[in-house]
């Protein structure tokens, strides 16, 4: 994969800012810890990936992004949403703006492809995520898939590794999405 990595509009340490993630109530994992899956966009089943939005309207709009026929049910959904202080240590891919995007030389619409086949829908951005990580890179920031005009983060690593730190998880609001904004995967 040819992509530009060396120009500090992309290659950079991101500003330290709050970030949201959605949970399920149900879940027995920890908020703020990064775990490998096979079911993001830039996961690989081994990498230790935390996905974290720039806004909490985001964050909710990522799980309704696999679960559109939920979105009428919003307020009984049992979400929890948490809000985070990010601060970046390492350099990592910024590709949030159309202009970091072409400078870096990545297809901007695999940020946001939404193919029902997994393989296919993720495998550039997969690819993308295998040279940041060799680099070092903290992770990926990026336009959020699943709302409009959102952004968020693929942190890559785990806290212990000093790539980037957060502060302790404070449960806020979960806020209504519009349903108009969300991108749902195509079924």
């Amino acid at each position: 994969m040819a992509v530009v990595l060396n120009d500090p509009a992309v290659w950079r340490v991101w500003e330290q800012g709050d970030v949201y993630r959605f949970q399920q109530e149900s879940s027995p994992y920890p908020v703020d810890g990064s775990w490998p899956t096979n079911r993001g966009r830039f996961d690989n089943g081994v990498r230790h990936t935390l996905y974290l939005a720039t806004s909490a309207v985001t964050a909710v709009a990522e799980y309704f992004r696999r679960h559109p026929e939920l979105l009428e049910f919003q307020g009984r959904t049992r979400l929890r949403t948490y809000q985070m202080r990010l601060e970046p240590i390492t350099e990592g891919l910024d590709l949030r703006t159309a202009e970091q995007i072409h400078v870096c030389g990545f297809d901007g619409s695999r940020l946001r492809s939404s193919e029902r086949d997994e393989s296919q829908r993720y495998k550039e951005c997969r690819e993308l995520a295998v040279v940041v990580e060799a680099q070092g890179g903290s992770g990926i920031a990026h336009q959020s898939a699943a709302y409009m005009d959102g952004q968020t983060f693929a942190l890559f690593g785990q806290q212990s590794d000093g790539r980037w730190k957060l502060s302790a998880p404070v449960e806020v609001p979960t806020p209504a999405v519009d349903p108009a904004q969300v991108r749902v995967i195509e079924s």
